[in-house]
């Protein structure tokens, strides 16, 4: 299902298992595996590939080139960068975008900084700033992110 107030550039390949709701954004050259959802208002850049599985929620933005793995959920309003040095005009602009791997989490309000890699199964708390690498099966949460451990069960 894709909603007819999305916008999906000609040269996006979206498989027709994926739905797509009102105002997201698909630019050109993404690729979307099976079985994904795409939230309302969501902003998918250029050359993004996504996994398949994934959930991004609404207002989601992901800049050019993103890589995102199978069942990677993105929480409503996360927000990825990609640029170090954000100044209009700048000459030394190098993107650094995003990489997300199978079976992460992102909590809602989260904000990744360029180049930073959210590892398998990783789970980014709620409102999270992401400066650094997040390894696999790890959980950060607050401003910046740090690892917490998490109680097992007795």
């Amino acid at each position: 299902m894709i909603h007819s107030t999305a916008i999906i550039h000609q040269n996006a390949q979206v498989d027709q298992s994926v739905t797509v709701w009102s105002n997201a954004v698909i630019c050109a050259d993404v690729v979307i595996f099976p079985d994904c959802v795409i939230g309302s208002n969501a902003y998918i850049g250029k050359g993004s590939f996504l996994g398949r599985g994934v959930h991004i929620q609404h207002g989601v933005f992901l800049p050019n080139n993103s890589r995102i793995g199978n069942f990677a959920f993105l929480g409503p309003l996360a927000v990825f960068t990609d640029d170090r040095h954000p100044r209009s005009g700048n000459k030394q602009y190098r993107a650094e975008p995003p990489i997300v791997e199978d079976n992460a989490s992102i909590g809602a309000g989260v904000v990744v900084l360029p180049g930073v890699r959210i590892g398998k199964g990783a789970v980014v708390g709620a409102g999270a700033v992401v400066v650094h690498d997040v390894e696999p099966y790890e959980t950060v949460v607050g401003c910046p992110a740090e690892t917490i451990k998490i109680k097992e069960a007795v």
